[in-house]
């Protein structure tokens, strides 16, 4: 289980940090290039998301929006 918290550059700054590129970080799904081009935001925000296995042990990811989210 995970979540993503409401921010949209947190995931791209905590990465960045460790060694990781815009790019690579853009191929792997986390980030959305600005439509202006200007850079990027995280793809996943204000979310929690929990790993679904099939009988394969191939994950599927199911994820709540925010706007769901209650605590």
């Amino acid at each position: 289980m995970g979540y993503a918290l409401d921010s949209w550059d947190f995931i791209t700054k905590f990465l960045v940090k460790r060694g990781f590129s815009e790019a690579q970080m853009e191929k792997a799904g986390l980030l959305i290039r600005r439509e202006d081009g200007s850079g990027y935001f995280d793809r996943f925000r204000n979310r929690v998301m929990f790993p679904i296995h099939d009988h394969h042990c191939c994950c599927f990811l199911r994820q709540g929006s925010g706007s769901s989210l209650s605590i």
